[in-house]
């Protein structure tokens, strides 16, 4: 996204170069938008990293033992 970004911005500066000053404003918009969406995505995604997560109590799959050495799930798949 920031590569279309610099790409738009690119864009911009040579169509204002020429004289194209509607296309340059509007790739320009583009560009900024572009820019401002990748920042806030990276943000969001530095925060999910950064800020722990909890953990709750995980089951595992394989179900509990019951007495016998055999685990719930062994004993349902019996019936």
């Amino acid at each position: 996204m920031l590569k279309w970004a610099i790409i738009f911005a690119v864009i911009a500066g040579i169509a204002g170069i020429l004289g194209f000053g509607g296309v340059a404003g509007i790739a320009m918009g583009f560009a900024k938008f572009l820019f401002f969406a990748a920042l806030a995505i990276a943000m969001i995604l530095l925060a999910l990293v950064v800020v722990p997560r909890r953990r709750g109590l995980r089951v595992k799959p394989s179900g509990f033992k019951i007495s016998g050495g055999s685990t719930y799930a062994d004993t349902n798949q019996r019936r």
